[in-house]
């Protein structure tokens, strides 16, 4: 069977308990907000994997070296994608060089694995983001005209650690579950 598989860094509790409060603010807005212990940030995008792949997946980055432990420093709560129609909430910060790094360290070790499907690269900018709600575009065009940035903020997330995750589709949203994480 075909799983959406992933590989993400998850915030740790004490940052999103702090997120949960800052943006309590802005739940009245009429927006799909994501529930707080789904709340991470993609290295690798979903891709189809059956059961043995996944598997042959966590061996492989289990006896790997992925890089090593850094930070990401998150400055802003805002309207999302940049220069585009808002359609999301982030919470955004610089990204780390490391962060592109261990995406092109799992691409090697994917590829060096027997039995994977071809890995292709993303090859959209990448942006140290999590995404804390999502919209219609021009939902929000009133706030949007005001601001881009909610809130300034002063977080820092330490990475120790990445996630194999499966994305399941579901009635309003996918669901995320943790497969197994990995030391970086």
């Amino acid at each position: 069977m075909e799983r959406r598989i992933f590989i993400a860094i998850e915030l740790p509790p004490d940052l999103k308990a702090k997120l949960a409060e800052l943006i309590q603010q802005w739940r009245w807005l009429p927006l799909r907000w994501i529930p707080e212990e789904q709340w991470h940030v993609t290295v690798i995008p979903p891709v189809g994997l059956d059961d043995a792949q996944c598997d042959a997946l966590v061996a492989a980055l289990r006896n790997a070296r992925l890089g090593g432990a850094f930070s990401f420093r998150f400055d802003k709560i805002m309207l999302a994608p940049p220069n585009q129609p808002s359609r999301m909430i982030w919470l955004s910060g610089p990204t780390p060089p490391e962060l592109g790094k261990l995406a092109e360290r799992i691409g090697e070790i994917w590829k060096e694995t027997s039995g994977m499907p071809p890995f292709e690269a993303d090859e959209r900018e990448r942006n140290a983001h999590v995404t804390l709600a999502r919209f219609e575009p021009g939902a929000l065009t009133e706030l949007e005209v005001k601001m881009n940035v909610l809130e300034e903020v002063r977080l820092v997330a330490p990475v120790g650690e990445v996630s194999v995750m499966e994305s399941e589709r579901a009635p309003g949203g996918a669901r995320y579950m943790t497969i197994a994480t990995i030391p970086v």
